[in-house]
């Protein structure tokens, strides 16, 4: 129905809803427009909104949705680094 360049356009834009979402809340904490406990509520629901696409794209890419364990390991495997980066 959409050509190519139509659908690569809503891809950068939707791509870009979740950087501009962080950036806009950021400045909105910065120069105390909102209250903390509203901007964390705003930030958990982009972060889950992101973190449910993720793990959509993740878990129902293979044929008929089937558990794949090589995936699950390699999603434990870049959190456990992920974490050891952060911590230590």
């Amino acid at each position: 129905v959409h050509g190519h360049k139509t659908v690569f356009i809503f891809l950068c834009l939707f791509s870009l809803a979740s950087p501009i979402g962080w950036v806009l809340t950021h400045s909105i904490q910065t120069y105390d427009l909102l209250s903390f406990k509203l901007l964390l509520i705003i930030r958990a629901i982009a972060l889950g909104s992101l973190l449910h696409i993720a793990t959509t794209i993740l878990f129902e890419s293979s044929p008929k949705h089937h558990f794949n364990a090589q995936k699950l390991f390699l999603i434990l495997a870049g959190g456990i680094m992920a974490l050891v980066m952060v911590f230590v």
